[in-house]
């Protein structure tokens, strides 16, 4: 399954907005960061907020709430969450858009 994303989230291909992305997250990962060295690419954005998607070369995703601070970040920033499938991230996708008033469905988890 690919993941599913639901408005605000979007999907990023190649291209200025990914590139400069993934730019700033390599800047904010550190070695001290629980994404250091999983071969994290930036692959999907939520336009409401500072949030982005990314996919780990191991397998699983993340995703990545950016701080766009000055300096670069530590093993609490940024903010991370981790997900072993696409089913599951594109769950969460779509609970924090139905919590954010942005479905107008009745859905709940399963």
């Amino acid at each position: 399954m690919e993941i599913e994303f639901i408005q605000p989230w979007r999907e990023l291909s190649a291209g200025t907005e990914a590139t400069s992305l993934q730019r700033r997250l390599e800047f904010e990962v550190t070695p001290l960061h629980a994404l250091w060295e999983k071969g994290i690419r930036v692959v999907g954005r939520n336009d409401a907020n500072d949030d982005i998607v990314v996919a780990m070369s191991g397998g699983g995703f993340a995703i990545v709430h950016l701080v766009w601070g000055e300096s670069p970040g530590d093993a609490l920033w940024p903010a991370s969450r981790r997900f072993s499938s696409a089913d599951e991230i594109s769950q969460a996708m779509r609970e924090w858009s139905r919590e954010a008033g942005y479905l107008n469905e009745e859905w709940k988890l399963d």
